[in-house]
């Protein structure tokens, strides 16, 4: 079987898991298969894979869970949320708190933090709009491309 096949087989049957149950150590798993997948088979892909929630890397009722991407200047390339659309500009968004999402990631993922940014405020919940405390793992790929997964732990913001 080649290497990418094989790689997809593993992602697809560890990425199952159900979104709205994870703890923060398997949001951190979910995350890094996230972006081990877009390493693995190419972004494009890999975005038609989190696009089908049986895979297990979309759950926008409750959690919100979702994917993005973003070029390395902060425009979105996609979003599952269906909350940006590609060529949106996320490098000045910031929160009520005036923090800059796309500073904060870069920060995280260059950190010992490794790719995880935690209890983010002042997200909008992908269905019902209300801002919340999101958690974001983060990596960049070859390209200088940013994925993410995002996702409301407590999912307050999504009932």
């Amino acid at each position: 079987m080649p290497r990418a096949a094989a790689a997809l087989a593993i992602f697809l049957l560890l990425g199952a898991t159900k979104a709205w149950a994870l703890t923060e150590d398997e949001f951190i798993q979910k995350g890094k298969r996230v972006v081990a997948l877009a390493e693995g088979v190419g972004l494009s892909t890999a975005e038609k894979i989190y696009q089908d929630p049986k895979n297990g890397f979309l759950a926008l009722d409750g959690p919100g869970l979702h994917v993005w991407a973003a070029n390395a200047l902060g425009v979105v390339i996609f979003d599952l949320s269906g909350q940006t659309s590609p060529g949106t500009d996320l490098s000045q968004w910031a929160n009520e708190d005036g923090v800059r999402l796309m500073e904060s990631i870069s920060k995280v993922i260059n950190s010992r933090q490794g790719g995880l940014l935690a209890h983010f405020k002042g997200i909008p919940h992908p269905r019902t709009n209300r801002l919340g405390s999101a958690d974001f793992w983060c990596g960049r790929l070859g390209d200088g491309t940013i994925v993410c997964a995002t996702f409301w732990p407590d999912g307050r913001t999504g009932t």
